[in-house]
């Protein structure tokens, strides 16, 4: 398939996926201004574990600006997740069939990444390779180009490829019919650490559920989100650990 026809195909899947249609949506426009949390009521706080960051005291909407902008100031991360297309159910059935599938796997920092994006459907899988590196790109589909990292070629994707953007719009960040609540904390595994819920929902239903770290800097764990249309899946490890990226080829 010509590289044109495959970026068409990329972008009619992700528009398909109101969740992913909301990233698209979001790109061209700045993040909103993240406010700085309001204080906490000492009395309230139990002191005994000084690794924690208090994220579990805080009211839900200023929990959920303190993790955006942990994740605004990260060094590195490294990023999976799922887009999974439900179609409509066939009569008499309220079973809804999955359709198309996009899948994202980012490791680096804003300026300096490497990534994948792939599309799943009938016709099967569509891969996209991106590697940036400051103001260059290499992106590989059936053949390597190199380019401007503001390249359409590269910037079609956005906001895909940057996990601080992909969780404010994913979270509607700054919309005032999003309600945020924050839940108990959850003690980790051995060498996990423990973690706090941030559910995200509006007047209708659940829009997701955000898994913090309780520990040090309020970094996402996890995000799931569901909705009629599809749902979406994604996970985040190693933050601000210096990454390993291959070598632009340009």
């Amino acid at each position: 398939m010509p590289a044109d026809g495959c970026s068409r195909r990329r972008l009619l899947a992700v528009a398909a996926l109101p969740l992913a249609a909301a990233l698209l949506a979001g790109c061209a426009s700045e993040p909103p201004a993240v406010p700085t949390p309001t204080g906490i009521a000492l009395p309230d706080v139990d002191l005994s574990d000084p690794d924690r960051n208090g994220l579990e005291y805080l009211d839900g909407p200023t929990a959920l600006d303190s993790v955006l902008r942990s994740v605004r100031t990260a060094t590195s991360v490294t990023m999976a997740g799922t887009f999974t297309e439900l179609l409509a159910a066939p009569q008499g059935s309220d079973v809804q069939p999955e359709g198309r599938v996009l899948g994202v796997s980012f490791v680096g920092t804003a300026s300096d990444y490497s990534a994948r994006v792939e599309v799943e459907d009938d016709s099967g899988v569509q891969t996209t390779y991106v590697r940036t590196s400051g103001a260059d790109a290499e992106i590989t589909t059936d053949g390597a180009s190199c380019v401007s990292a503001a390249d359409e070629a590269v910037t079609r994707f956005a906001p895909l490829l940057s996990p601080p953007t992909l969780l404010s719009t994913l979270l509607r960040s700054g919309d005032a019919a999003v309600t945020v609540s924050t839940g108990a904390v959850v003690e980790g595994g051995p060498g996990e650490p423990d973690t706090v819920e941030l559910v995200v929902g509006d007047d209708t239903s659940v829009v997701g559920t955000l898994v913090v770290s309780a520990e040090g800097e309020p970094r996402p764990v996890s995000f799931t989100a569901a909705d009629a249309s599809g749902r979406a899946v994604f996970s985040f490890s190693q933050w601000d650990e210096r990454a390993s990226l291959p070598e632009l080829g340009c």
